[in-house]
């Protein structure tokens, strides 16, 4: 699965640390950075709202974001 979006499952076990905190992935992009040992690898933008922060879905975010 890691593979079809775009990046080598290299650092799994962080980005699960990160999920468990609260942090969700806001979008992954692809081959943005060149792993010493697995070459270009893909780089997950993680966000978590603060706390009393409105929750919004993810598409309406991303329009805000162009």
């Amino acid at each position: 699965m890691a593979e079809e979006a775009g990046h080598s499952a290299t650092n799994m076990a962080t980005v699960h640390l990160w999920q468990a905190l609260g942090f969700q992935i806001f979008a992954t992009v692809p081959e943005a950075f060149d792993h010493p040992e697995h070459g270009l690898v893909g780089l997950h933008v993680m966000f978590q709202l603060l706390p009393g922060g409105e929750a919004r879905d993810r598409t309406s975010m991303r329009s805000r974001s162009r």
